[in-house]
């Protein structure tokens, strides 16, 4: 049996995601997959990848704290979902980190877990 021959690619149900398989010996359910009520923290979610990131999560069932360095395209996910929380925040800077970890302290508090980071900023040099 040719290496290839022994996965197989399955989409597991009612998720987006799909699940890798062994030859038939693990089984996967949408349960071991689930995100419901995990904590994630999104830079740069405010449009374009970072934007699709924070909507799939908030899909998904977590709870999102994203930050971006403008707020205007921020205060349409803030009106639309109790679960985001958003934050002016340009994680290139000193400042800009001090608040998003001033703001995921705020609504989480200081010892929280954080279960998905995604560090999506794209930046320069300065």
């Amino acid at each position: 049996m040719s290496s290839s021959s022994r996965f197989r690619l399955v989409p597991a149900p009612n998720t987006r995601a799909a699940v890798l398989l062994l030859c038939g010996c693990v089984h996967a359910s949408p349960e071991h997959f689930s995100l419901q009520g995990r904590r994630a923290v999104v830079t740069g979610g405010s449009k374009g990848i970072g934007r699709a990131i924070v909507d799939e999560l908030l899909l998904q069932g977590c709870e999102v704290l994203t930050c971006a360095r403008d707020m205007s395209p921020l205060g349409q996910l803030v009106d639309s979902d109790i679960k985001c929380t958003a934050v002016v925040a340009d994680v290139s800077t000193d400042e800009g980190r001090a608040a998003l970890l001033s703001a995921i302290e705020a609504r989480w508090g200081a010892d929280c877990a954080i279960d998905i980071l995604v560090n999506n900023v794209g930046t320069n040099l300065r």
